[in-house]
């Protein structure tokens, strides 16, 4: 006999993941798009908000749901998030964040050293944070 429950529970888990998925890639892309923007300011001109704190914030959000969708899609095919998966996401995250601020002098941008340390640490916090969120709610799941 066939169980419905079982059978639209991990059909809802597929979707639930792929749609994570999409999610990630389409803000991935997103980002990839706005840094790489022609610059809107003169040469050696500065943005007029806190530009650091905008790529930590970008680079967390990445992070954080580059975590969720990991997670989501693992849940989908029974697997758990273990730290290592974070450390990868992480390890990808900062790399991906030098290619960023190495590419951008090609479209008129400037390279900073400073970009990428608030995306590194961005990152770092979006990981740890989603990480713990995930640990969390998997262990209230089973109290």
């Amino acid at each position: 006999m066939h169980d419905r429950t079982t059978s639209s529970t991990a059909s809802e888990k597929a979707t639930a993941s792929w749609q994570a998925l999409a999610c990630l890639v389409l803000y991935w892309l997103a980002l990839c798009l706005a840094t790489h923007w022609r610059n809107p300011w003169p040469p050696g001109g500065t943005p007029s908000y806190p530009d650091k704190l905008v790529h930590f914030t970008a680079y967390g959000g990445l992070a954080g749901l580059a975590v969720y969708a990991l997670g989501k899609w693992l849940s989908s095919r029974g697997r758990s998030l273990a730290a290592w998966h974070a450390a990868a996401i992480l390890a990808t995250i900062v790399a991906y964040g030098l290619l960023d601020e190495f590419t951008q002098p090609l479209t008129g941008r400037d390279f900073e050293w400073l970009d990428w340390a608030a995306d590194t640490g961005g990152a770092a916090c979006g990981t740890l944070l989603a990480f713990y969120w995930r640990l969390r709610r998997k262990n209230r799941k089973y109290s």
